[in-house]
Parts: C-alpha cells; structure tokens; sequence
C-alpha cells in the first residue's frame, strides 16, 4: 500500500502586494477536527514556513507532508491579520493510512498468540 499523510488543510497560491504571482500560501480549506485545526490554523491564515523553512510552493508543501512520519510534529509558522505566530502541528495518517496500519498490528498479534 502506499503511505499517506495529511495536515488537515488545503492551500491556495495568491500574488503578493508587489505583483509577484503564486508566491503567498494560504490555507484555503481546514478540515474541522483534523490536525491544522487542532493545531489552531483557519481558513486565510498564510502558511509562512515549514520547520523553519519558508513555504514557496504547493509542491514544496507536498514534499515536507510526504517526507514527515506519522505522529510526527511539525512548526508551522502561520500569519493571521499581519501577526506572525508558530503553531505546532501532528502528522496523521488517512483513513487508509490507519486501516493498513491497524491490520498490519492485529496480523501481526494474532500470529504471535498463535505461537
């Protein structure tokens, strides 16, 4: 099966103050309930940096999601109404992520009571 990761939001690319194109991140949809959400990140909250690292493209977004460990802990540095803050976001696994997982370990239990 293949890993899937999730921050639990959707970005938008918009054009800066300077005529700059596809150069701001921008959460465009929070999924309510999934980790940006429990780490505090809404609907229009730039998305500045990643780890420290700042955040120049959807793919580059991509890269840093697929390379994170579930359960893993992220800095995301947002701007909400001009006031840069750090929100600490966890990694989770999809719905799929959780079922292979889930029956990986129930496999993996009932060969060793099998044993």
């Amino acid at each position: 099966y293949q890993r899937r990761v999730h921050g639990g939001f959707a970005v938008k690319m918009l054009d800066d103050a300077y005529g700059n194109r596809d150069c701001v991140m921008v959460a465009h949809t929070v999924s309510p309930g999934g980790p940006a959400a429990k780490a505090g990140i809404m609907p229009e909250d730039i998305i500045a940096k990643w780890n420290g690292t700042p955040l120049t493209s959807k793919a580059m977004l991509g890269d840093f999601l697929k390379a994170a460990p579930i359960g893993s802990e992220v800095s995301v540095e947002i701007v909400r109404s001009g006031v840069p803050q750090t929100v600490k976001l966890i990694i989770e696994g999809t719905s799929e992520e959780k079922a292979a997982i889930t029956k990986v370990t129930a496999s993996t239990v009932s060969s060793y009571a099998h044993n």
